[in-house]
């Protein structure tokens, strides 16, 4: 991981997250899970990573949208395998939340799931999401409680 993080850095890649077999890098433009099908925009890092490392490496997701849920404990250390985002073909993936769970209701579920399209039902700026986003978020929630 140390080395990865060094190559990825050496790129002009941000690291955002790595645990034992994946890593979230940041571009300019994009965030991306170099961990099945390489974008062309990518195709450098993963090259030099595979050569580097000797490892099998591949791409993915390009996320549009992506978060980290912190670690409880400690805010600054994020979770593993806990988050949430949408790839730029308008996909939602998850990991670690409710939606995933086998022991939660399906309208607890469908309900979260439509809160996170609602949310990430932006353009490219985190600035709308916090703005619109958040707005319409919250409004799906008010309307949800006022029906219940």
């Amino acid at each position: 991981m140390i080395k990865t993080k060094g190559i990825v850095q050496g790129l002009g890649y941000e690291l955002l997250y790595a645990d034992r077999d994946s890593v979230f890098i940041k571009g300019k433009d994009t965030i991306t899970i170099p961990t099945a099908t390489t974008t062309n925009g990518n195709q450098q890092v993963v090259e030099v990573l595979c050569k580097e490392t000797d490892l099998s490496i591949s791409i993915d997701y390009n996320y549009k949208f992506l978060v980290l849920l912190p670690l409880k404990a400690d805010e600054n250390i994020e979770t593993l395998k806990h988050y949430y985002g949408i790839i730029r073909q308008g996909e939602l993936i998850v990991r670690g939340i409710e939606i995933r769970r086998h022991d939660i209701p399906e309208f607890i579920k469908q309900f979260q799931t439509e809160l996170l399209f609602t949310l990430f039902n932006c353009k490219d700026s985190i600035d709308e999401i916090v703005s619109k986003g958040y707005e319409n978020f919250l409004l799906l929630i008010t309307k949800a409680i006022f029906n219940y």
